[in-house]
């Protein structure tokens, strides 16, 4: 009688404690991004559970303001908390922002798989003075299909689009469509810069301190392709004339994932 009743009490906090868990509020999951990126970003007015819910999603930016990305929305694979991972299916809609992304995080790491991101480029001011400095315009996309991050620094590629590039600094607007591909390779990644079309040609390599202070530094060479008199302004504030027409230009910035790993 005494092990039928230990086995009834077993069962009985086994049922109560998945029927907790079955129930976690959102905030759990709120708890859990703002502790991996260091409180840069965060979720409110959470609604749902940890594995099906929804919020509006923040970025603090350089000065620690909170800025609103617009209403996300979560799905977790509970299949996958059998293999030691969660798999995380995110959609993401606001004014200035849309994203579509499976996030897989697992003890040693975490993974951006089947990646869509897209951003006004004035949004970018927000996060860094350089560009606000250039006050940019346009459109910035991102894709990738798999981009790892963990102790071991980033692994995977991914491409950066500027498309409609401008600037409050000149008069051509647009003046070009652009693409950076980065190639994540451990410690830092490397990074190509490449005109797809448009007035100004732009063409640089670099690398990404990916561990440690986030330096990031690209050289590369523009050249306009047409409207070369009305870019000539921007040309000069870009950098050094080498002549022909041809200006060298250095982008130096920090750029830190601020993630925290491992999570406990």
């Amino acid at each position: 009688m005494k092990r039928r009743w230990l086995r009834y009490l077993a069962l009985g906090l086994l049922s109560y404690a998945v029927f907790l868990v079955v129930l976690l509020p959102a905030g759990w999951l709120s708890w859990g991004v703002a502790r991996l990126s260091d409180n840069r970003v965060f979720l409110d007015e959470g609604r749902g559970t940890i594995w099906h819910g929804s919020g509006h999603l923040f970025v603090r930016d350089v000065k620690g303001a909170a800025q609103d990305l617009g209403r996300a929305e979560w799905r977790l694979d509970t299949l996958q908390l059998l293999l030691l991972r969660g798999q995380v299916r995110l959609q993401m809609s606001g004014p200035q922002s849309d994203m579509f992304a499976t996030l897989r995080v697992t003890p040693w790491g975490l993974s951006l798989n089947d990646t869509r991101l897209s951003a006004s480029a004035e949004l970018a001011s927000t996060f860094y003075a350089s560009a606000s400095l250039f006050a940019p315009q346009g459109l910035l996309r991102v894709r990738t299909n798999r981009l790892a991050f963990g102790r071991g620094g980033l692994r995977g590629d991914a491409e950066l689009y500027w498309d409609q590039a401008g600037s409050a600094l000149s008069t051509v607007h647009p003046f070009g469509n652009y693409r950076l591909s980065v190639s994540g390779n451990g410690k830092e990644a490397t990074l190509k810069l490449a005109t797809v079309d448009g007035a100004l040609g732009l063409s640089g390599q670099g690398r990404w301190q990916i561990m440690g202070d986030g330096l990031l530094q690209l050289t590369g060479i523009a050249q306009p392709k047409q409207q070369a008199a009305e870019l000539q302004p921007l040309l000069r504030l870009m950098g050094r004339d080498l002549g022909g027409g041809r200006t060298a230009f250095t982008l130096r910035t920090r750029v830190v994932l601020g993630l925290q790993w491992p999570l406990l």
